[in-house]
């Protein structure tokens, strides 16, 4: 199997208003449109999910793996937990080239400490087949 990564997913603009104690969830949809809290937070910009292409052998089955992972804010080096939602597998529908493509959402949750700044991180998704 091959895997790789062919868009980076990016939640927009996400603006800090007054968070409720709890936290507000941010979420991508693997389609890319974006649920932005309940009013504590404004999401604007460009959203887009993750896109991934695996490649392998025609009419198999390959489940996709992706795991909870930190982002990190450029400014502090303070991390919020980046949650995926990535589909449990996908059909190969030829063997090789073009492959297969998919999309990987997710979600983090903003609460009242969660600084100003420019968040990333690397999003751990591995594939098998079935």
């Amino acid at each position: 199997l091959l895997l790789r990564a062919t868009r980076n997913l990016d939640f927009g603009t996400i603006t800090l208003g007054p968070v409720a104690a709890g936290g507000e969830t941010v979420s991508i949809s693997q389609a890319g449109v974006v649920s932005c809290g309940s009013g504590g937070v404004v999401c604007s910009g460009a959203p887009q999910s993750a896109g991934y292409n695996v490649q392998g052998t025609n009419n198999q089955v390959v489940q996709i793996f992706a795991s909870a992972t930190n982002i990190t804010n450029a400014n502090d080096a303070t991390n919020l937990v980046f949650t995926p939602n990535a589909p449990a597998s996908v059909n190969l529908t030829n063997s090789g080239a073009p492959g297969t493509n998919f999309s990987v959402g997710g979600s983090i949750i903003i609460t009242p400490t969660t600084t100003d700044g420019v968040y990333t991180g690397n999003m751990n998704v591995t594939v098998d087949y079935q």
